[in-house]
């Protein structure tokens, strides 16, 4: 009787133990029936993206111009010094001479017509400013300033480049939320993409336009005005 009644609870032991497995594992979400992760907004997939170093070059290109520039126009103030001044001056003058008298007791009128013509020119060198000029101190402080000028705005691209990058992310992060919290990803990228283009003369004209377009979707899924 014991020995049966051991059986009968190992048996019943077995079932609940199999029963329980088969809820576990049907518990357990199949990996292939995963929902995918939220794609990339197009706007950061786009083949046209400016790179860092565009975005940088763009930027230094319209506030300072280029640094080979600078050096060119150094040279080409120390060379100028050595170039002459010329001088021309072109004159001309007419003579006319008339005389009445006689000659062996015969009258005599004598008339007299001469033309001159002159012209000169002049070179004129100024030696203390070929060894040195005022010039070249001005443009020595004006390649400092633009050196200046350059770093900074380099520096103010990178940080709005990784600004506008964080805020891609974020929008991407947003793609499964509310039209609302996707709308106030799409304007911080909107408004970083603006920065960006006006600082870069138009690079970012494409990613901006096609931000725009994300943001006037998402406004209309809101019924709110688009924005203009």
């Amino acid at each position: 009787m014991r020995t049966a009644t051991k059986v009968l609870w190992a048996a019943l032991g077995a079932a609940l133990l199999a029963r329980a497995a088969r809820g576990e594992i049907a518990s357990r979400p199949d990996p292939a029936l995963r929902p995918p992760a939220p794609a990339l907004p197009a706007e950061s997939a786009s083949e046209d993206e400016p790179t860092l170093e565009e975005t940088q070059a763009a930027a230094i290109q319209l506030a300072a111009g280029d640094a080979g520039d600078d050096a060119s126009r150094v040279t080409r103030a120390r060379a100028a010094h050595w170039a002459p001044v010329l001088r021309g001056q072109l004159g001309g003058t007419t003579t006319t001479q008339s005389r009445d008298g006689t000659q062996d007791a015969d009258p005599l009128q004598w008339n007299q017509l001469a033309n001159a013509s002159s012209w000169l020119v002049s070179a004129t060198w100024d030696l203390p400013s070929a060894i040195y000029s005022r010039d070249e101190t001005q443009l020595a402080l004006t390649s400092v300033h633009l050196a200046r000028v350059r770093r900074e705005v380099a520096e103010r691209a990178a940080e709005l480049y990784a600004s506008r990058t964080r805020c891609l992310l974020a929008l991407r992060a947003q793609a499964q939320a509310s039209a609302t919290s996707q709308l106030e990803a799409a304007l911080a990228l909107l408004s970083v993409t603006a920065d960006l283009d006006a600082l870069t003369a138009g690079l970012f004209h494409p990613a901006l336009a096609r931000v725009q377009a994300r943001v006037e979707a998402l406004s209309r899924s809101l019924h709110l005005e688009a924005i203009p």
